[in-house]
């Protein structure tokens, strides 16, 4: 076992541990993990925790009451996770993004046009009323959901980026 892969599997524990009403993952999902190597993503989606290894198999574990646990089986191969207050979001292989979970303000219903994706964003501050961002494969920046702050106003201006991260509203 890596350094990289140790590392990564205790992180595993220490994030469900210290999340809100989460259960610390059980010996079997700690093994799973550190078995598959995970190292392609872990995120801390309070209070639920996902999981993408580097087989591209998404597990989550904790609460659940809007089904943002549920991966839904036509998602594998993924090659990257975001994980909202109630929503989850995996980009897969061949770069579409799929959603689940709490849709309340929109931020599961990704624009029909969004194309290939390399990253995806949903701030968990945001919580109820959630904005998505996604970075396409071509630099441009993409944002759906909740707008009551402007958060999904992309500049026209803003021109082609490399990597996007979003806070929440309060």
């Amino acid at each position: 076992m890596t350094n990289l892969t140790r590392s990564f599997a205790h992180s595993i524990s220490v994030f469900a541990a210290r999340a809100v009403s989460a259960k610390r993952p059980s010996v079997a999902t700690r093994a799973l993990c550190a078995a598959q190597a995970c190292a392609l993503a872990v995120l801390l989606a309070a209070p639920a925790v996902a999981v993408a290894s580097d087989a591209g198999v998404v597990i989550g574990w904790g609460r659940n009451d809007y089904g943002q646990l549920n991966t839904p089986s036509d998602v594998g191969g993924c090659i990257a996770i975001a994980s909202g207050w109630q929503n989850t979001f995996a980009i897969k292989a061949d770069g579409m993004v799929r959603a689940w979970g709490n849709n309340y303000a929109g931020q599961c219903d990704m624009p029909n046009d969004l194309g290939v994706c390399t990253q995806i964003v949903a701030p968990v501050a945001d919580s109820y009323y959630g904005h998505t961002l996604a970075l396409t494969a071509n630099g441009t920046v993409r944002a759906w959901g909740y707008n009551g702050e402007g958060q999904c106003n992309v500049p026209s201006d803003l021109g082609a980026c490399r990597q996007i991260a979003a806070g929440g509203t309060s």
